[in-house]
């Protein structure tokens, strides 16, 4: 019987929750649609807790959100929403609502095109509904259903009374009951009027800012007032304003709305205008739609145009509006394109509710279109006589239609087209077309139309954003235009600019502010045709300053997890830690800052700092929590210390009794518990291994505020304790004894190493530790090792022992910007170079002075020759000028590839003589790019079948270092060939990148934050590093390295933001060696092998050229000396080559060859027409050279020769022939005086029947 009773009982009370608990006003509406969210809003007569949406594909969705609970808007109305997130651009999706025990039908929605799509976009806008009937709105919204736009623009007066009593029927049967046939699939976006406001005694829009669910002022996704607010749909950016006046308070005005009559430019709505639409142009979008409720242009005799929004039609033509719609007036009106003449004297200004000194307005095809569409059912204004106060429109224009109406107003106004109807206006935008279209609710009949491309029209834009390097906007930069107009806009928070300019005229767009430089500086758009997109990145290089400071109570006492948000030039939020202190770092000089204090039922003296041109550090920045009044409330507070006095951090102190909550002791031993009401309470400190004196504290009743509440700790003596222990080892990996180690923090005491280099510490308790080594003589790597809360055995706690003057020693750390990837020094004046995480390479003298800085693209690696910068940059590499950056050349492209031509991965490079090795990490090669032939067609593959994921490459001497990154592995190729040859070994940890010092030691940076050394054959001889942290010695993600002429190494320390320079080994000046090296090629630029180069002076060798003409002498010591060259036939240019004092290497020391023919001349090949015969000759030893050719008819035939400026030097033959073939033809190399000529190269010309050639000549003495 009991089991009955229960069912019963659940039976009745769903019984009761079916027939009282419903959906209001038909179900839910959508709103605040984009390409991937949804706001699904409905209405209970019944509060509710368990808000879910579910929703998917099909019916049968598949995903679900839940919600939060939600509102109340008046005695039997609640309102509640949840947010969907994540979803496809242009996607339908089905869904359905379920609250606490209701359950909706199935609906369905679609999201926007994707940002920026050029999709087709339909807009639908009407407005002014309000009215005794609901006919006409009812009806139109039923026309929604078929013709389904995306969207639809409601320009205001929504219901007749938004407030007061009655209110809610008129709002349910004026607005949501005529919606309810699309409103659960189309957004209808509204703008505020002024019958929102109507009802209620403080015209404060009550209803209206709880009903509707509508965007934020600032675009961040939560839920605004809905006074003002943007969205884009595809290329469209709709902005809504509450247009000044529009009923409210000025109060009310003040927060949301404007240009509040009174202000225009001043107000915060103008503002947010202008950032809005800025934002809009710099985002690419193309079109622009706004809407308003009170009229801008409007000959209807009902209404005056309350010309406030004259007071921001400069914005609206600056940033290219194309449509404005508004209402207030119920009827129809649309005007062409116009512009104000801004640049009339004097401007207009408001006063006393009149609007003065309006300029006149002129037709403009590239101006805004105003529409008037008050037509969805509120009471027709049937007057069109002319308005007072409609500003005057210049006559002219060129502008004529038969379209428009011929009233007599219409004359006189050549520019609007009035009509009577209800109905709406639906535009079609579709790329750079707009299909417009007006209809009528009594048969559907379009009776307005016009089609807009905006491809035509000669207004264009400049916009785009200016950036630090983090993509954060800044602002207060002065963005200038000159050229075919002037004009200056500053950035706001997001750093965007726009601005309109006409086809065909040249610009130049230039960012100013100052402590900032620009990339580029400035950017130059020539004989302009389209919109121009044009960002810009700024580096600060100013100094940065501190705002600090503490918050208390009223009575002294310190105020944590107080909310302190900065505002203005930088905006930032913290919160006060358990001392009360806060602090904001790193803002910049000049810059103009807000802060101000928050926490629920406090308020603040004072409410809020403000700082204007920061110049120095502001500390002691203080504020004062004072309690909103209502019960007293106190305090307890106190500290927790040892019996020496020093603090004992990590105590757990629980509050119990009228209220329950804990807090832990910070570094200072404090702890605080506030806003405490009248009551009994308790606290106890415990921590683990601690006994605590007293147990507790007890206050029966807590009255006042209870502030030295002090307890002392103790550890207990059998309570868990730990060690730290290693070893100090010298770079060569040896013990060290006799290091003294600092042990400080909760206990403090010291000690040393033994014979081995072994130290530790026992018997330490759970607290904050730090060791600290030192030896007279030596640095440490890394300086020392803290521990914040020791709670296990620390072993192999090593330090690197480096001893003065000796590698590994620190030197110093250097400038670097962007968190640096590689570094390269240039060997010729110590200036050093740093390609970043933000893809900017930047050049430094070398005293850490940047002297300029580019963009690039994702380059890791970067390497020097005497001239330019080469840059690995992923799919293709990059060479700059040293000076400003310019891009010489460019292997590779956009796509990456394992094609000869292509990269994937490109990162770590080298550049040697002729040609750049370039590591292609995600191909496992190396690639070798010949400068000298930029096709691409001489480039070569080395490595492909031994390498995996090679980081780096280096050139030392003929070899090729590469650190393998995937096999930990040291790879050593012949730079010619990529042969393998000897001294290849294995690393303790994936390399990342190597240098070669020029004693021939390696220098590796592993992954494990070490600097490995060896020497030539392999064998390890040194390390230091291996520490992560941002003390001298130690690195966080190092990743590159460097080093100079005196061996220096320079590694890039990216997470901290710095070059460090170490000592490398001792540059071994007695056995410096050097080499010289180059090609021997014939004029063809075909190699000769076999040719013995002969070095003579300080040293003397042979060498001899391989199958590439290639030969070097190595291991040359300072010195001079002559290369002369041989072969037998053969002569060469230059004859030798002489180097005094050798103190460098000398690469590229190329000869060219020229063989002697026998002087029995064989029969000329029946390919040739002209042929030299011994074309390498010494008059001094009587020498000739033979000139064969073949004439195949008889003329007139000239053999002259000339030097290469082209001077008449002799003539070989100037007469008639016939047709043969000639062999006897000679030149002793004397000019036409007969003297001999000097030694050089010299052209054979032959002008003959069908044949007109030159052949070069050389004279060797």
């Amino acid at each position: 019987m009991k089991t009955l009773l229960k069912i019963f009982s659940i039976i009745s009370i769903a019984a009761i929750y079916s027939q009282a608990y419903q959906f209001n006003h038909n179900g839910p509406y959508v709103s605040c649609v984009t390409s991937t969210s949804i706001v699904i809003a409905w209405q209970t007569d019944v509060q509710v807790y368990d808000n879910y949406v579910d929703y998917g594909p099909t019916s049968s969705y598949g995903s679900t959100k839940t919600g939060p609970a939600g509102w109340i808007i008046y005695d039997n109305q609640y309102m509640q929403y949840t947010k969907l997130e994540n979803l496809q651009p242009s996607t339908t999706y089905h869904y359905r609502v379920r609250a606490d025990l209701l359950t909706s039908g199935d609906y369905t929605f679609h999201t926007f095109p994707a940002p920026l799509s050029t999709s087709k976009v339909r807009i639908m806008i009407t407005g002014d509904n309000r009215g005794s009937s609901n006919t006409h709105f009812s009806k139109i919204m039923l026309k929604m259903v078929t013709e389904d736009p995306d969207v639809i623009l409601h320009v205001g007066d929504l219901t007749s009374q938004g407030e007061g009593t009655g209110s809610e029927g008129y709002w349910t049967t004026q607005y949501f009951t005529p919606i309810s046939s699309v409103a659960s699939r189309i957004w209808i976006a509204p703008t505020i009027g002024n019958h929102e406001f109507q009802g209620d005694a403080n015209e404060y829009p009550w209803h209206y800012t709880n009903y509707f669910v509508l965007p934020s002022t600032d675009n961040s996704g939560n839920r605004g007032s809905g006074a003002r607010y943007s969205f884009d749909m595809g290329s469209v950016h709709v902005i809504s304003l509450a247009w000044g006046g529009s009923g409210g308070t000025p109060d009310w005005d003040n927060s949301y709305g404007g240009p509040h009559m009174q202000g225009g430019a001043t107000t915060p709505q103008y503002e947010w205008i202008k950032s809005d639409l800025a934002a809009a142009k710099a985002r690419g979008m193309k079109w622009i739609i706004g809407l308003g409720h009170y009229p801008y242009l409007n000959i209807e005799t009902g209404h005056g145009a309350l010309l406030t929004a004259a007071l921001v039609a400069d914005l609206f033509e600056k940033y290219g509006m194309d449509y404005f719609f508004y209402g207030h007036a119920h009827c129809y009106q649309r005007y062409v394109p116009v512009k104000y003449l801004q640049n009339d004297v004097p401007h207009w200004f408001y006063n006393g509710g009149e609007i003065y000194n309006e300029p006149a307005l002129q037709y403009d095809p590239s101006g805004v279109r105003y529409v008037l569409a008050g037509m969805a059912g509120a009471p027709q204004d049937n007057g069109f006589a002319e308005n007072s106060v409609t500003g005057q429109f210049i006559a002219g224009g060129g502008y004529t239609t038969a379209a428009l109406s011929t009233t007599t107003a219409a004359a006189r106004y050549p520019s609007y087209m009035p009509n009577n109807a209800f109905g709406y206006v639906m535009l079609e935008i579709e790329g750079d077309t707009c299909t417009y279209k007006a209809v009528r609710d009594t048969d559907w009949a379009v009776f307005d139309t016009e089609t807009f491309n905006k491809a035509n029209t000669q207004q264009k834009s400049i916009s785009g954003n200016v950036r630090d390097g983090s993509a954060l906007g800044i602002s207060g930069v002065a963005v200038n235009l000159t050229g075919g107009a002037a004009d200056s806009q500053t950035t706001d928070s997001n750093g965007a600019y726009a601005f309109s300019v006409s086809t065909g005229l040249s610009y130049v767009v230039t960012p100013t502010k100052t402590n900032y430089s620009f990339t580029p500086t400035n950017q130059s758009f020539a004989s302009l045709t389209d919109n121009q997109t044009q960002n810009f990145t700024g580096a600060y290089s100013g100094p940065s300053y501190t705002i600090s400071g503490t918050i208390t109570n009223s009575s002294g006492v310190v105020m944590n997890a107080v909310t302190v948000a900065l505002s203005g030039d930088s905006s930032q939020n913290t919160t006060t830690n358990s001392s009360g202190d806060y602090s904001f770092t790193g803002l910049h000089a000049g810059g103009a800052y807000l802060v101000i204090p928050t926490k629920t039922n406090y308020t603040f003296d004072p409410e809020d700092n403000t700082y204007s041109n920061l110049n120095s550090n502001q500390l002691n920045q203080d504020f004062t929590g004072n309690m909103i009044p209502g019960p007293p409330v106190y305090s307890i507070s106190g500290y927790v210390r040892y019996s020496t006095g020093a603090a004992l951090s990590g105590v757990t102190v629980s509050l119990t009794g009228k209220s329950n909550t804990t807090a832990t002791t910070g570094v200072d031993g404090s702890y605080a518990f506030v806003d405490l009401s009248t009551g009994n309470y308790t606290i106890t400190p415990v921590k683990s291994g601690y006994y605590i004196s007293p147990t507790n504290k007890a206050y029966t009743p807590l009255n006042v505020d209870q502030s030295s509440q002090n307890f002392t700790g103790t550890a207990i003596v059998g309570a868990p304790t730990y060690s730290i222990s290693g070893y100090v080892r010298t770079i060569t990996d040896v013990g060290l004894g006799s290091v003294s180690l600092a042990l400080t923090g909760k206990t403090n005491t010291t000690g040393s190493t033994d014979g081995t280099g072994y130290y530790e510490f026992v018997g330490l308790s759970t607290g904050a530790y730090t060791v600290t080594p030192s030896k007279t003589g030596y640095s440490f790597s890394s300086v020392n090792r803290e521990y914040s809360y020791l709670n296990y055995n620390s072993i192999s706690q090593d330090y690197i022992a480096l001893a003065a003057g000796s590698a590994g020693e620190y030197v110093k750390v250097l400038t670097s910007t962007g968190n640096p990837l590689d570094v390269a020094v240039d060997p010729s004046n110590g200036d050093y170079y740093t390609c970043t995480y933000d893809e900017i390479i930047y050049s430094y003298d070398k005293f850490g002075a940047e002297k300029t800085h580019w963009c690039s693209g994702e380059a890791s690696g970067i390497a020097l020759d005497e001239e330019f910068i080469y840059a690995g940059e992923g799919t293709k590499v990059s060479k700059y000028t040293k000076d400003i950056g310019s891009v010489i050349a460019t292997w590779g492209g956009a796509s990456g590839g394992s094609g000869l031509q292509q990269f994937s991965g490109a990162k770590g490079l080298t550049v040697d003589g002729e040609y750049v090795y370039v590591a292609d990490s995600d191909n496992d090669r190396i690639k070798k790019l010949s400068l000298s032939d930029l096709s691409g067609n001489s480039d070569s593959i080395f490595g492909d079948t031994i390498l995996q994921d090679p980081r780096s490459v280096y050139v030392s001497g003929n070899y090729l270092y590469i650190c393998d990154n995937k096999l930990s592995y040291i790879r050593k190729l012949t730079k010619d060939t990529g042969a393998q040859v000897g001294g290849e070994f294995a690393t303790a940890s994936p390399p990342v990148d190597a240098v070669v010092d020029s004693n021939g030691k390696i220098y590796v940076l592993t992954g494990s934050q070490h600097i490995y050394v060896y020497d030539s054959a392999g064998t390890q001889i040194g390390k230091w590093g291996g520490s992560i942290g941002a003390a001298t010695g130690q690195f966080d993600a190092a990743s590159g390295i460097g080093i100079d002429v005196s061996n220096n190494i320079y590694v890039a320390d990216k997470n901290n933001n710095r070059i460090q320079v170490f000592k490398g080994y001792t540059v071994i000046a007695a056995t410096l060696t050097y080499s010289i090296s180059g090609y021997v090629k014939d004029s063809s630029s075909q190699p000769a092998s076999n040719v013995s180069m002969i070095i003579t002076g300080t040293a003397s060798n042979n060498a001899t050229t391989d199958t590439a003409g290639y030969y070097i002498f190595s291991s040359l010591l300072s010195g001079n000396y002559t290369i002369t060259p041989s072969k037998t036939n053969s002569a060469f240019t230059p004859t030798s080559k002489t180097y005094t004092n050798l103190s460098a290497d000398m690469s590229s020391q190329n000869f060219e060859i020229y063989v002697h023919i026998s002087t029995e001349i064989p029969p000329l090949p029946a390919e040739d027409k002209i042929k030299l015969y011994n074309n390498a000759v010494n008059p001094v030893n009587n020498e000739k050279v033979t000139v064969a050719f073949r004439i195949e008819k008889a003329g007139k035939v000239k053999v002259n020769v000339f030097d290469l400026r082209g001077t008449l030097i002799a003539t070989i033959v100037d007469e008639e022939r016939n047709a043969g073939v000639y062999q006897s033809d000679t030149w002793d190399g004397k000019n036409k005086d007969g003297k001999s000529l000097p030694s050089g190269i010299y052209l054979i010309h032959i002008e003959a029947p069908g044949v007109s050639q030159t052949k070069k000549v050389c004279i060797i003495k």
